[in-house]
């Protein structure tokens, strides 16, 4: 997008850019009224406004560790231009979170809890399309489970010494045993309780709790990008959060623990919580997001096929690891 179109967006809200610079997929954009984000999202006018809905009601709750969004002259939250629907927030300035700084990760938890706490008593409003996961996780963890199947098929027809196929012929068992086994603590936990709980009293999930999108100001940490809040258990956060930190640290149970615990200063965790979430950690996710992403586009650079074969081989490494912590994790 050209800074004419840039231009033309901001006139929505009365501001005009000073400077631009495209940070990922977002605009950061300098007006005479300060610093800006301009994001285009990748999801309908319906779901942003369902976005938008929720973030306020956190915030009338007392939720403040986020970016404000700014309505445009019209006092419309976004708008659509050329089929594309764009909306304007406060520039957070700060560094990204490192899974590789404890520190980091238990802040991370702390404001996560406080933002499912906050999150409480929300009903979508009816005229939007809300995003609604809850009770959706056992078919969706049985359609990665047959994607696991039908990659270790088409690994064995193109196998290829040395490459991403060999390696994920060799551990194959491996992740069809752990997949298999996380269905079934699935089943066997309180998860549906878990779910119905959440239908009677609300609540939401920020739904990628990568480090990507918290900031940190000090020991202030500002969580971003809501695209894909959503109605679900919070739990799911929690496994995002987890699965993400514990890959980079040898899944050591004491830094699950310490994330945990920081969680457990707003929002109480059982061990029915504990029972859901040890079932969703002992699926491969990681791999499973790595191996789709290599069958899914035929088209890969020679380096982005080796990018991907380095980033399963060093998860792979981990699997004595992994057994251990699925195993002690109750």
């Amino acid at each position: 997008m050209d800074i004419g179109a840039v231009k033309e967006i901001l006139a929505y809200w009365g501001e005009s850019p000073r400077e631009v610079e495209i940070v990922r997929d977002i605009f950061r954009i300098r007006t005479d009224n300060g610093v800006r984000c301009l994001k285009k999202s990748n999801k309908n006018l319906d779901r942003v406004l369902f976005m938008m809905d929720a973030m306020d009601y956190v915030q009338g709750q007392g939720f403040s560790n986020l970016a404000r969004c700014y309505p445009t002259q019209n006092k419309e939250m976004a708008v659509t231009y050329q089929g594309s629907v764009y909306y304007l927030q406060q520039w957070l300035e700060g560094r990204e979170l490192d899974y590789h700084n404890l520190e980091d990760m238990v802040l991370a938890a702390e404001v996560l809890g406080r933002f499912h706490r906050a999150s409480i008593g929300f009903i979508p409003h009816p005229g939007y399309q809300a995003k609604n996961k809850l009770g959706k996780w056992p078919k969706k963890l049985r359609e990665r489970t047959a994607d696991l199947r039908k990659y270790l098929s088409l690994a064995r027809d193109r196998l290829v010494s040395g490459g991403f196929e060999e390696i994920l012929l060799k551990h194959g068992n491996w992740l069809l045993y752990h997949a298999e086994k996380s269905i079934e603590r699935l089943s066997q936990s309180h998860y549906q309780d878990l779910v119905d709980e959440a239908r009677d009293w609300g609540g939401l999930v920020h739904g990628d709790t990568a480090s990507r999108n918290f900031i940190r100001q000090g020991k202030n940490i500002f969580m971003i990008d809501f695209d894909a809040i959503a109605l679900d258990i919070f739990v799911t956060d929690l496994w995002r959060l987890l699965r993400r930190t514990l890959s980079r640290g040898r899944w050591e149970p004491a830094a699950a623990e310490q994330i945990l615990n920081a969680y457990h200063n707003y929002v109480p965790i059982e061990p029915r919580h504990k029972e859901v979430l040890g079932a969703f950690l002992q699926f491969p996710e990681i791999p499973w997001r790595i191996i789709n992403k290599y069958f899914q586009n035929e088209n890969h650079t020679r380096d982005y096929q080796c990018f991907l074969t380095n980033k399963l081989k060093c998860y792979l490494e981990q699997q004595r690891e992994i057994d251990s912590f699925t195993k002690s994790f109750i």
